[in-house]
Parts: C-alpha cells; structure tokens; sequence
C-alpha cells in the first residue's frame, strides 16, 4: 500500500490520523522520512519494506 494524498505535502515529512469506524480506536503517526519508493524502468513506484510495516501497525493498531 502506497500513500499518496495528491494535495501539497512537504517533502521528507508526513502525518496520519486514524479513527477506527466505531470511534473506539485512533492512532496518529509521523514520519521524518516519506517517498522511500523507488522507480522502476517505467516509472512505477515500488514497495518498500516500510511500506509492509505501516501496514502491520496499522493493522495492529486498529
């Protein structure tokens, strides 16, 4: 899972708030590095082990 917002970030930081459905659980993250993925021959982002841990947290924390 890759994200992108597509509005104007600031290059090398990122915030996330997340509130689970039932309002039970929320979590926020920071990250001082973001855009980790690297291009492929046709430009297409890959994944990165990073983006395999996020997920489990996120996961995990919801």
């Amino acid at each position: 899972m890759l994200w992108r917002t597509g509005s104007p970030t600031v290059w090398g930081a990122e915030t996330l708030s997340l509130t689970r459905a039932d309002g039970k659980r929320q979590m926020s993250v920071a990250m001082n590095l973001v855009r980790w993925n690297t291009l492929d021959s046709g430009g297409k982002s890959q994944c990165h082990p990073i983006d395999d841990a996020l997920k489990a947290l996120y996961r995990q924390a919801l």
